[in-house]
């Protein structure tokens, strides 16, 4: 019967436990397998709080479309990025951040070739490009792939760091990304493809 209570958890979409309760005493799910009140609060005792659950609800409400007040649009066009490579289940990704900006960015790349790096950061670029920002300098790790990257992008400086230094913004937005990836990937009922 728990595992029969754990799928209808999964089901519903992850509810607490009260709501899953509600769902079942107020008679909203018909045909209905026996599982009992007691069935899901010792489901929600043995498996814990589901993973799923946490996520996307700890907003308080709905999201509206914000008034853009021109008088506070930005005004600093100039862009730092930071970039890193990040591997994931076996794919590879360049991930860039954009200060002051505060963006994100992300693409798959096959291999951290020079060649490769240097295409995934060429289209990082020719987006912020297009959004009118400037970015004028990238803080790489001496990565083999980067050192010949260094004179690449006219008016962009490829600044590589020290053997040892650290990119902390980029590698915190890594760390979250694969944390993100991870919880989510847990409470999927099928295994993702490989690509």
């Amino acid at each position: 019967m728990l595992l029969l209570a754990q799928a209808y958890i999964r089901r519903q979409n992850y509810p607490s436990i009260g709501e899953a309760i509600h769902l079942i005493q107020d008679g909203n799910i018909v045909d209905l397998p026996n599982i009992t009140v007691d069935d899901l609060r010792r489901a929600y005792e043995i498996f814990g709080t589901p993973p799923g659950f946490v996520r996307g609800k700890m907003t308080k409400k709905k999201a509206s479309r914000a008034v853009i007040d021109q008088n506070i649009l930005m005004e600093e066009k100039r862009q730092a990025l930071t970039a890193d490579v990040m591997h994931i289940d076996g794919q590879i990704f360049l991930v860039t951040t954009c200060e002051p900006l505060q963006l994100t960015l992300q693409c798959p790349i096959p291999s951290e070739s020079q060649n490769q790096l240097g295409l995934a950061l060429q289209g990082q670029l020719s987006i912020l490009r297009s959004r009118n920002f400037i970015p004028t300098i990238v803080y790489v790790d001496p990565a083999k792939g980067w050192q010949g990257l260094t004179t690449a992008f006219p008016g962009v400086t490829i600044d590589l760091g020290g053997a040892g230094d650290h990119l902390a913004k980029v590698d915190a937005k890594i760390r979250r990304i694969k944390e993100l990836y991870r919880s989510v990937k847990s409470t999927l009922a099928w295994n993702l493809p490989q690509v």
